[in-house]
């Protein structure tokens, strides 16, 4: 079982990830902003975070930043309602392992995560 952090500013979007996530076997955290994740993942480390990629205080890409100084960071995804190239170059230069566009089909978000976690091992 893989443990999975869910950042995202929109409480019904968390709730919904966090619920796939749990029927799909995982143990799922969620916070709502960027700030509050890092605290989380000092205190308890996560296989695999999925971020908003836009959020009022601080962004997905800034969750990528603040990770790059951690020891033992865990693979990030984010999710946007706006995806588009300049998104995903900037996500993948910072080490995103991914960029899905919301709204997400259930089965696309797990299978993606299933290779990401599969890829960690």
């Amino acid at each position: 079982m893989s443990r999975i952090l869910i950042i995202d500013d929109d409480p019904l979007c968390r709730d919904s990830i966090r619920q796939v996530l749990l029927k799909a076997g995982h143990c799922v955290d969620d916070v709502e902003g960027v700030d509050h994740a890092l605290e989380v993942l000092d205190h308890s480390p996560a296989d695999l975070v999925v971020s908003d990629y836009r959020m009022p205080n601080k962004s997905g890409l800034d969750l990528l930043k603040a990770l790059r100084n951690k020891k033992t960071a865990p693979k990030v995804l984010l999710l946007s309602a706006h995806v588009d190239q300049a998104t995903q170059e900037s996500a993948f230069a910072l080490g995103a392992v991914g960029v899905i566009a919301k709204p997400v089909k259930r089965q696309k978000l797990i299978d993606h995560i299933e290779n990401v976690l599969l890829e960690a091992e």
